[in-house]
């Protein structure tokens, strides 16, 4: 289930040092949730052309509002959504990447009538409890949540965006980039479409910078900035025997069973410690050492990490988690 509060931090805590009072930023945060709870309301499931339809409408007049230049950019698969301030020669460009879809609803398994409907919820022993939006009128309690599909992924980093572009506004505070904003419709299909639309729009999305925001909160609630992302290939193994289903009784022990042979494979290709054994699949990552010292400044609680994975001992692939997310 998709939930966020917290990504108000996000956006919000640098911005705590400005000369607004925690009044002003609580407003700020308050218009956040109210807007994030109306792009929730529409559907967003990426099977469905309508669906995607309906949320770019929404987000043309939101971006608009900014005084964003807005356009839709066809692909093979759903569009693209691309909005970008007006450009200033002397600026360096950010491009950030977002995306607005959702995976389909079960709603049997959500515990809330309506996923679409954003329930704001209390931790209370162990257990979320929904509470009313009015408490909100009396303060904004971080540590309450948000549940509703996509509220975390990926519809409140747009939010976020948006938000804390008028709190600078607000603070005449002048933004030193150039922005430009492109948001996926079928991201929880695999983007198929993306990587040739890139091509074919490359004029449009040229920048100094790339920026996704699309990743889990980490579990100390701080800001952070991830430099890179891993990246993912697929290929296809097929392993053989007999040409149609055979009793076991019959040819058992002596045709083999492709299962088994697929099994040995896959298992032939790490060791007891979970390092990939093939020559040269780690070629090419090096950590130096101010390198390890950043991941090792990072708050992690190994013992928690593994207590909620629900796992005796991890892989020893690098020598504590973050080590072992740069293989």
């Amino acid at each position: 289930m998709k939930y966020i509060l917290c990504f108000l931090t996000l956006t919000f805590c640098a911005l705590q040092t400005f000369s607004q009072d925690q009044v002003a930023l609580k407003s700020q945060v308050r218009h956040a949730i109210d807007e994030l709870v109306q792009f929730v309301a529409i559907p967003n499931d990426a099977l469905d052309e309508a669906d995607i339809n309906r949320n770019i409408s929404w987000l043309t007049d939101r971006f608009n509002d900014r005084g964003f230049n807005t356009s839709v950019l066809p692909t093979e698969g759903r569009p693209l959504f691309f909005a970008a301030l007006p450009m200033e020669d002397e600026k360096p460009t950010v491009l950030i990447y977002m995306h607005f879809d959702g995976q389909s609803v079960d709603a049997a398994k959500w515990n809330q009538p309506n996923p679409y409907k954003v329930e704001l919820k209390s931790l209370e022993n162990e257990e979320f409890k929904t509470i009313s939006f009015e408490e909100l009128e009396e303060d904004v309690n971080y540590d309450w949540r948000l549940f509703g599909r996509s509220t975390s992924d990926d519809k409140g980093p747009i939010i976020m965006l948006l938000n804390a572009i008028d709190l600078l506004r607000k603070d005449n505070k002048k933004i030193p980039f150039n922005i430009k904003v492109i948001l996926d419709g079928e991201e929880e299909k695999s983007s198929k479409p993306l990587p040739k639309a890139v091509k074919n729009y490359r004029d449009l999305l040229v920048a100094d910078f790339l920026m996704i925001n699309d990743g889990p909160v980490h579990p100390s609630g701080k800001p952070t900035v991830v430099y890179g992302c891993r990246g993912i290939t697929t290929l296809s193994l097929t392993t053989y025997g007999p040409e149609l289903p055979q009793h076991s009784g019959h040819y058992g022990n002596y045709a083999p069973n492709p299962g088994f042979l697929l099994a040995k494979l896959l298992a032939g290709m790490k060791d007891d410690e979970g390092k990939v054994i093939i020559p040269g699949f780690y070629k090419g990552i090096e950590l130096d050492e101010a390198t390890m010292e950043v991941l090792k400044s990072v708050p992690d609680d190994n013992a928690e990490i593994n207590a909620n994975l629900a796992i005796h001992s991890p892989d020893k692939v690098g020598g504590f988690y973050q080590e072992s997310l740069q293989y």
